[in-house]
């Protein structure tokens, strides 16, 4: 038997490539979808796997609602780019309030109201807001994941302050893929809290009081004698 030609070979792939996007639409055609919403999140690898496993997938099983995934470790400016470019996601997860207040702010927040159920949630994790122009209170934002931080691990028995050792004996987890690094924040902000008080820290942590103010300074110095050897660096 002789070999097909390329000409021959190009036109088969063709033909394999409309039969394969056929039958895709055919599978959402007869599940019957009911449309598509974009989502923006930093997750990736292992993390994006879990969360397309658990959250994704029976989300979509359930409502019939295709899930267009987007994953960047530059998620702020992605958010800004596409808020800029009038191409927003539907729904964006984000690491923290103070972003979202902002949107909400600027009217660039739908309310979750009637969309779930507020008693799940404390008003901490799920708060109503009141911005400008929107009537009242609303609930903006809800979390979706939890992570702990501003952790120490210990080699041995639970430690007691006559057997915890010597500093080169603890190991501290500041390891995140991409975003390495932003574990230590945690623990600058709490030795802030606790050096300077809530006053001055909130003052900082909104804008009111520069990063070289002697409080916040001090707080830095205090961080890097104890993240610093001989600490070790690696768990």
């Amino acid at each position: 038997m002789s070999r097909p030609g390329p000409r021959t070979l190009g036109i088969l792939c063709v033909c394999l490539v409309l039969l394969g996007a056929g039958l895709w639409a055919g599978v959402r055609w007869a599940r019957d979808w009911e449309g598509s919403v974009t989502l923006l999140a930093n997750w990736s690898g292992a993390e994006r796997e879990q969360f397309e496993e658990h959250v994704i997938e029976p989300f979509e099983e359930k409502y019939r609602i295709d899930v267009v995934y987007q994953g960047s470790s530059a998620l702020s400016q992605v958010l800004a780019a596409d808020m800029a470019a009038g191409n927003p996601p539907d729904v964006a997860v984000l690491p923290g309030p103070g972003e979202l207040l902002a949107y909400a702010v600027d009217g660039r927040l739908h309310p979750l109201d009637g969309l779930f159920d507020a008693g799940d949630y404390d008003r901490f994790w799920a708060p109503r807001v009141t911005v400008p122009g929107a009537g009242g209170a609303h609930t903006y934002w809800l979390p979706v994941k939890t992570g702990l931080k501003s952790m120490v691990w210990y080699a041995g028995p639970a430690p007691t302050a006559e057997t915890a050792g010597p500093p080169a004996r603890w190991c501290l987890g500041m390891e995140s893929g991409a975003t390495s690094g932003w574990p230590g924040t945690d623990w600058v902000e709490d030795i802030l809290l606790q050096q300077a008080g809530p006053r001055v820290y909130a003052d900082w942590a909104n804008g009111r009081l520069p990063w070289t103010d002697d409080a916040v300074r001090k707080a830095w110095t205090t961080w890097w004698a104890r993240a610093t050897p001989p600490v070790s660096s690696r768990c």
